[in-house]
């Protein structure tokens, strides 16, 4: 599922056949999602058997990079979820028994672009309209690059399945949202979409001036599925950092590692 051949020699050969790491979404009143299939979060349940047990490997990380100076207030953008793949990109290449583009079944996390933040909220498709959205500020400082992450991961204590996003840098370390969800196979493969703003949504008012001016979502990224592991990993979170000890007072220490950049601790 990750062949790493088109970064090597073979890279001029690869180009004519895999997607470069990027889609443009076009601003619409109604837009349509667009699925990739090499855009995964999980393994399929179709796919082949893996020579290693699949416990503990039922995971993976998707991230991509956008500019929020791009999108007006309201606007925004949405990552689907779903079990297995959705419909071809091409609508030709699509059969009658394809999959929708949208399901009430999927998991999604729909972004819209605020004064200084993202409004995010996060649910199941069906339940999305009666949620809460929670809000992500910008970070003094930085530029109006955002680079955002989200991990599908099963957890051997429980059985459950996890979905989580954060924020680059601190994928894995860092989250702004957590949910167990209640699935039967894992989540599988993602899909991205423009979100227009509710006014032009509901009313067809409120279209951005630049109408052909699609938004770009870049440097998308597909990590393999086993470096996520099982849940609890290590995290800044479960960590206590405390002022550096001496062998003598080891006592009821498992571990012990010094943090880079804390002088002492």
């Amino acid at each position: 599922r990750h062949d790493y051949g088109r970064f090597g020699r073979a890279a001029p050969l690869y180009s004519l056949k895999w997607p470069w790491p990027s889609v443009k979404l076009l601003r619409a009143r109604t837009p349509s999602v667009i699925w990739r299939p090499e855009w995964r979060v999980g393994p399929d349940v179709d796919d082949p058997p893996a020579p290693c047990p699949q416990r503990g490997f039922r995971g993976g990380v998707l991230s991509w990079a956008l500019e929020a100076a791009s999108f007006e207030d309201g606007e925004g953008f949405e990552v689907s979820l779903r079990e297995g793949p959705g419909p071809p990109e091409e609508v030709s290449a699509r059969r009658a028994d394809a999959p929708a583009e949208r399901s009430e079944e999927d998991f999604v996390l729909s972004f819209r672009r605020g004064q200084g933040a993202w409004h995010l909220t996060a649910g199941k498709r069906a339940r999305l309209d009666g949620l809460t959205s929670k809000r992500i500020d910008d970070v003094a400082g930085r530029s109006s690059r955002h680079s955002f992450w989200v991990a599908c991961v099963e957890s051997v204590a429980d059985g459950k399945h996890y979905v989580m996003a954060g924020s680059i840098p601190g994928i894995l370390v860092a989250h702004f949202f957590v949910a167990r969800v209640a699935r039967a196979e894992p989540l599988s493969h993602a899909g991205l979409a423009y979100l227009p703003s509710p006014r032009l949504a509901a009313f067809g008012a409120g279209q951005p001036v630049e109408q052909d001016r699609p938004v770009l979502i870049e440097s998308i990224t597909v990590y393999p599925h086993g470096l996520t592991g099982e849940l609890p990993f290590v995290s800044s979170r479960f960590l206590d950092a405390g002022p550096a000890s001496t062998e003598e007072d080891a006592t009821g220490v498992l571990a012990r590692a010094p943090l880079p950049g804390a002088e002492g601790v």
